[in-house]
């Protein structure tokens, strides 16, 4: 996948917005439900499994389906 300045990847995760994006050219960041993390991660997959993981920390919100019925 192709990067570029202002690069900005959006996700859902249990009903928690994440978002990746490129920062400077060279290092990404993670933002989930508006809070910006203050680590720097060399590849988007990194910063999103962060992402990913303070979702599940979080928990499911309200709103988020259930993963299974």
């Amino acid at each position: 996948m192709r990067t570029r300045a202002n690069d900005v990847r959006e996700f859902v995760i249990l009903g928690h917005q994440l978002e990746v994006y490129l920062r400077d050219g060279n290092h990404w960041r993670v933002v989930v439900d508006g809070e910006e993390s203050l680590a720097r991660y060399a590849h988007p997959y990194a910063a999103w499994a962060a992402g990913a993981a303070e979702s599940y920390r979080r928990g499911r919100t309200p709103a988020s389906a259930p993963l299974h019925d």
